[in-house]
């Protein structure tokens, strides 16, 4: 890149008019003002961070869902691509040198990124979600306060160009990691600093046109006191404010998106004391860096220029580093996080692909895993020790969900067609097909269903489902049933009509039974006996609509903190919900693969999550972009542990 030195030579003293007004420049501090253009080209580079432990400067490409790292000195530049979305900031944590949280689409998440590894994609983790009540938002700038809290707001959907007014938020992310709406509605959250006092909070709501400032208490976090610290349209500046950074005088630095500049203005008084041009129109963030802290870097864009624009102003998209100002910015400060919830989550596909894997199932026993394809007949088994996988064919049909039957270590219960099947098999081995004894069927009345998803109740007894068949990727409504199944084979039909039964769990004290019916879009809890096996009194815990969660809600299971895990067809991951307030905890994203099926806790100590996965009805341009679909993935690190699953209890076997 060549490296382009604007010198304004400046006197000590002069006047300049901004859009006709007359505006009283005093620059006595400074005599050479450097302008460089010093990275470029980027789409919308925003959100620099001066870090000033390794004195190297981070900033974002937001739709190229990019984060960098630029050093002054050797003028190394280095990124990582973020799967999750687009990127609104980026923030060092506090201790830890390689990892960062970010805004990526409506997720904060933490990134583990050692730039010296030449690594060039992540998978991050989800701390959090925000604007579950909205569609069509994102995370935009964000920052640290001088105790480590995040502060952070989200923009409105775009339509034309045109942001939709009140669809967003300004948010508050302290170390326990739930965010907390500070102001609400906004339209296009932006630029926020602190002064050095620490006493005062600066915000920009960019279609305002104006600063505001709030009175700011630091120890325990709040804003009152609203107040317009300066207003651009009555000062006739042109372009909207955009980020914004504050010096050591008390001043702010607020970037003109349109305006071709950096105003220099005192909050306090509302008086502009300078205008910097530069030679682009887009300027969108600027930070304080270097040694000193006395150069001040500024992001730009070059998005929807055409190409007469970018050949007038080439420049555009770059990173400028201003020196000379005579002014010096605040250390950045960095994300504070609670040491436990640090734990390295680490996603791995195990084995695959499958048509339609499901029904995980860990047999604490064998410490074995167990699990179907559904279409394809078979029932597998995985060793997690040797990562040897065997396998059996059923020749009843398709296999919904599988069991093993209490104190037996080669005989068990499935779903086959609408069939509650038992069958022997010595696991050890595959076996080419099997025969299963019929134990009981459901919908007898019916041809157009199959069982699906199953599990047993702390009792022994067997709960499990029916769907309508999928004809053209539609789904029948209402022609299925979740029974209950005891030792003594008597079915009996629990809810009824359902369209697509699938996740069960009961709670840590066993006297709340939940359930999806997926597509419903909710999770449901009902008081539940464990002795007589009665549900009733049915309620809704969480709704995949009213919190705009994509996908359908498919298999689930539950922690010992009394938290389910919900896999989303569709969606890519898994939510964690808390039933009992309805919060969404976090979302952990599946990589390479959409169509999640089912979750089930397992490992020596419980805490590992198999995931299963399908790859029926994707294309080949699906099957590319998805390249573990239909994979079985294992999630360590999550920091909390599963319930051995039940076993099917029968009085004897012959």
């Amino acid at each position: 890149m060549q490296n382009i030195c604007i010198i304004l030579f400046l006197g000590l003293y002069f006047d300049f008019f901004v859009h006709g007004i007359e505006v009283d420049i005093n620059l006595k501090h400074n005599s050479d003002l450097v302008i460089e253009p010093i990275i470029g080209r980027f789409d919308h580079s925003e959100g620099p961070h001066w870090d000033s432990h390794i004195q190297k400067l981070y900033f974002v490409d937001i739709e190229a869902q990019k984060i960098y790292r630029f050093d002054p000195v050797t003028k190394d530049l280095s990124c990582i691509f973020i799967e999750n979305g687009p990127i609104g900031f980026v923030i060092p944590v506090e201790g830890e040198p390689h990892k960062f949280v970010a805004g990526c689409g409506t997720d904060f998440i933490l990134v583990t990124w050692d730039e010296h590894r030449n690594a060039t994609k992540s998978i991050p983790q989800v701390l959090s979600i925000v604007d579950n009540d909205r569609n069509g938002t994102r995370w935009n700038d964000g920052k640290a306060d001088s105790l480590g809290r995040f502060w952070g707001g989200t923009i409105g959907p775009e339509i034309n160009d045109v942001v939709i007014p009140n669809q967003a938020s300004l948010y508050r992310i302290d170390s326990d990691l739930k965010p907390k709406k500070e102001l609400s509605p906004v339209t296009n959250s932006n630029g926020l600093a602190w002064n050095l006092q620490d006493n005062t909070f600066y915000y920009i709501d960019t279609p305002t046109l104006q600063v505001a400032a709030f009175d700011f208490e630091p120890i325990n976090g709040t804003i009152s006191n609203k107040r317009i610290a300066f207003d651009l349209q009555k000062n006739n500046i042109s372009g909207i404010p955009d980020g914004m950074t504050i010096d050591k005088n008390g001043n702010l630095w607020i970037a003109l998106y349109g305006g071709g500049g950096v105003i220099n203005v005192n909050p306090y008084t509302g008086e502009i004391i300078r205008l910097i041009e530069l030679p682009v129109t887009k300027v969108t963030s600027c930070t304080f860096g270097g040694p000193l802290l006395d150069t001040l870097f500024v992001t730009t864009s070059s998005r929807d220029l055409t190409k007469k624009e970018l050949t007038e102003k080439p420049y555009s998209g770059y990173v400028f580093a201003i020196k000379g100002l005579g002014v010096y910015g605040l250390v950045a400060n960095s994300f504070k996080i609670i040491i436990k919830k640090m734990s390295e989550i680490t996603l791995e596909p195990l084995v695959g692909p499958y048509d339609l894997g499901e029904g995980p199932h860990w047999d604490p026993i064998s410490q074995k895993l167990y699990y179907v394809d559904i279409y394809a007949q078979k029932v597998f088994r995985f060793d997690p020790a040797s990562g040897i996988v065997t396998s059996v064919f059923i020749e009843n049909g398709p296999v919904g969900f599988v069991v093993p039957l209490e104190g037996c270590t080669d005989k068990f219960v499935a779903g086959c067609g609408i069939d509650f099947v038992l069958f022997s098999w010595n696991s050890e081995k595959s076996l080419e097909n099997c025969t299963a004894q019929v134990l009981v069927s459901a919908d007898s009345d019916r041809i157009e269903t199959r069982l699906n998803d199953g599990k047993v109740d702390s009792s022994g007894r067997l709960w499990a489902g029916t769907m309508g068949h999928e004809k053209n990727g539609i789904f029948p409504p209402n022609i299925g049933s979740l029974y209950s199944i005891g030792n003594d084979f008597m079915l009996k039909k629990q809810i009824s009509p359902v369209s697509i039964s699938n996740g069960l769990a009961w709670n840590p004290n066993n006297d709340i039974f939940y359930y999806i019916d997926s597509l419903s879009y909710q999770i449901v809890a009902y008081n539940y006996n464990s002795q007589t096996g009665i549900i009733s009194n049915k309620k809704i815990v969480f709704d995949f609509l009213k919190n705009n969660i994509p996908g359908l809600p498919d298999g689930m299971t539950i922690d010992t903190n009394g938290n389910l895990w919900v896999a989303v067809y569709g969606g890519g991951g898994i939510l964690n919900i808390n039933p009992k307030t309805g919060e969404l905890l976090r979302f952990v994203k599946i990589n390479n693969a959409k169509n999640i099926t089912s979750v089930a806790f397992g490992g020596p100590n419980l805490d590992i999550l198999y995931v299963t996965s399908a790859r029926t009805g994707l294309n080949e341009n699906q099957l590319k972009e998805q390249l573990h679909a239909g994979y079985l993935f294992a999630i360590k690190g999550l920091g909390v542990c599963g319930f051995p699953a039940n076993s099917f209890k029968l009085p004897k076997i012959n």
